[in-house]
């Protein structure tokens, strides 16, 4: 084979691979389309989990958090397998509205944008009252929420 039969098949084989990956980027996509309309629906793929804190009662002590990705439902999942006291606090990326799944909030953390974790700054402690009644300022100053007296405290069910 010459090199410029090689060179010819190289291209053309970059080419199959760019419009394959194309192609891939616009099924990804479309699911993604499809996955935001059933979350509208009310329809879920992945785990919630209620985040409870440390010192706080009744429902302006918890908030829900969701995750689809394997490996972070993974890691919550293991984290509830610990005593209360050595569970490590979450920390996530603020959005508007309850997401279909945290009231009576007007705010979520953003599903699969959020972490356990032993230490944060200070910046982003807070409660979700702190949250709630300066949600300007959380949204578009802070725009994370990494809570230092949270924990899981259970997985949900889903609703059906």
């Amino acid at each position: 084979m010459s090199d410029e039969t090689f060179s010819l098949f190289a291209i053309l084989g970059s080419i199959a691979s760019a419009a394959a990956l194309y192609h891939l980027f616009r099924r990804g996509q479309a699911l993604r389309r499809l996955q935001r309309s059933l979350e509208e629906q009310g329809v879920w793929f992945g785990a919630a989990f209620q985040i409870r804190f440390r010192g706080l009662a009744g429902e302006k002590g918890q908030f829900v958090v969701r995750a689809a990705d394997p490996e972070l439902v993974a890691r919550a999942r293991a984290e509830l397998q610990k005593p209360i006291e050595k569970r490590l606090h979450v920390t996530g990326t603020l959005a508007k509205g309850d997401g279909g799944f945290n009231r009576p909030w007007s705010w979520h953390i953003a599903p699969d944008q959020w972490d356990l974790v032993e230490t944060s700054i200070e910046l982003c402690d807070g409660t979700p009252v702190d949250v709630e009644g300066n949600l300007q300022y959380w949204l578009y100053t802070v725009k994370r929420f990494c809570p230092w007296t949270s924990y899981l405290e259970s997985e949900l069910l889903p609703v059906m």
